[in-house]
């Protein structure tokens, strides 16, 4: 079963706001993002909201592979921790705590959540490593 669309076009842009601050915008909403990783109150940092991104995929998944399978779902609290790496820069040590309160067999759930961690777009684009093409213009 595929409940995935075969094809969805994602457009986000995002601009500065001033030097700490940018904006990021896809369909009439908008994310205000920190640009300085030691000023967090401004907004979420970038390396957050790509952790914040995974996880939101992952509750996505979680609540499609429960109803696709008729599982009532009462909660769910994702969870995660990371450390920033400065050689090469990047995140390690990710741990993800996935809580989810449901009277569904334990076995049913493990299911649910083995596939939920393991197809989503965002999910697994970030579990590929996730690659751009880059066009600069001046």
């Amino acid at each position: 079963m595929n409940e995935h669309p075969q094809s969805k076009k994602y457009e986000i842009s995002l601009s500065r706001e001033n030097g700490k601050i940018a904006l990021a915008s896809a369909h009439g909403s908008t994310l205000r993002m920190s640009l300085v990783g030691t000023e967090p109150e401004l907004g979420f940092t970038p390396p957050e909201t790509v952790i914040a991104a995974y996880g939101a995929c992952i509750m996505s998944n979680i609540n499609k592979v429960a109803q696709a399978e008729s599982l009532k779902i009462d909660d769910i609290r994702i969870d995660f921790t990371a450390q920033k790496r400065n050689d090469p820069l990047g995140l390690e040590h990710i741990h993800c705590k996935i809580a989810v309160k449901s009277s569904a067999p334990k076995e049913k759930l493990q299911q649910l959540l083995t596939k939920a961690t393991t197809d989503g777009t965002a999910t697994n684009a970030l579990q590929e490593g996730l690659k751009a093409d880059f066009q600069f213009e001046v």
